[in-house]
């Protein structure tokens, strides 16, 4: 069965397309979160920041998953 997955061309391009875009946003995410620490901003700042990043995504994306 995975076999059937990794040679179909269009699975592969989504599955690595999904994967790249997984990294990247978790590295942008660390990225602030890293660079809020780094600053004079308190732990509530980062905490609030890392918390605003991900949840204005989260009304939408169930949705706009299910129609892709």
């Amino acid at each position: 069965m995975y076999r059937e997955l990794l040679t179909n061309k269009a699975f592969l391009l989504l599955f690595l397309g999904r994967l790249i875009t997984n990294a990247g946003d978790s590295v942008y995410l660390v990225a602030t979160l890293w660079y809020l620490s780094q600053s004079d901003a308190s732990g509530v700042v980062a905490g609030l920041a890392g918390f605003l990043i991900t949840v204005p995504q989260e009304p939408v994306a169930p949705t706009l998953r299910d129609r892709a």
